[in-house]
């Protein structure tokens, strides 16, 4: 019998509108999340939330934990299956 582990990591990692003059509101992934899955060794995914109005179908970004950081890859409610790409994301890394 062959033992399979896969072992999900649901990291909370929020990025707040800000208001503040000197920061800027940005798209995508951010320095932390592509830090977060280098060190961790996982994939963030990020959703951009401020893009649109309520209700909207969000774009939905990625880093994998080699660095690398693509934008829209898919939408919240476009029929985007983020666990598939989640776990074909384990492949490529096997």
């Amino acid at each position: 019998m062959i033992k399979h582990s896969l072992r999900l990591k649901r990291i909370r990692n929020k990025h707040p509108l800000t208001q503040e003059s000197d920061k800027v509101n940005g798209t995508g992934t951010s320095d932390k999340d592509k830090n977060t899955a280098a060190n961790v060794g996982i994939t963030v995914y990020g959703v951009d939330a401020f893009s649109g109005s309520k209700g909207d179908s969000q774009p939905i970004s990625r880093v994998t934990s080699d660095g690398k950081s693509k934008a829209n890859i898919g939408k919240t409610s476009a029929g985007f299956n983020l666990v598939a790409d989640a776990l074909n994301q384990l492949k490529k890394r096997k």
